[in-house]
């Protein structure tokens, strides 16, 4: 069995998700951190704040030593899989977001 945490990048700050994640990462029973990629918030004011997906885990890899960054879908094999939104960037733009974020996480 794995375990995970998950943070909702809606009507938070950055300060506070990478608290969450810098304690989450000291606990060895959490394999992985998971995020989401909206563009927007979900819940409540649908017109507040939303921290953007690639960003955040771009920023969340280098601030956690251990914990596997996942969006949307993580394959079991991989130390960083992201599932994009059909409404999203193009596939040559997310190849681009790829390519810069691998080598971080």
């Amino acid at each position: 069995m794995r375990f995970a945490i998950k943070t909702r990048p809606e009507h938070t700050t950055w300060a506070q998700t990478r608290e969450v994640w810098l304690e989450a990462d000291k606990i060895s029973l959490f394999e992985s951190g998971w995020n989401w990629d909206h563009f927007y918030p979900l819940s409540g004011d649908l017109t507040g704040p939303n921290l953007e997906g690639w960003t955040m885990l771009a920023a969340l890899a280098q601030a956690t030593s251990r914990i596997r960054t996942a969006a949307a879908y993580r394959d079991a094999g991989a130390d960083l899989a992201i599932m994009n939104l059909p409404h999203g960037a193009g596939p040559d733009i997310l190849t681009s977001l790829a390519d810069a974020l691998s080598p971080l996480a």
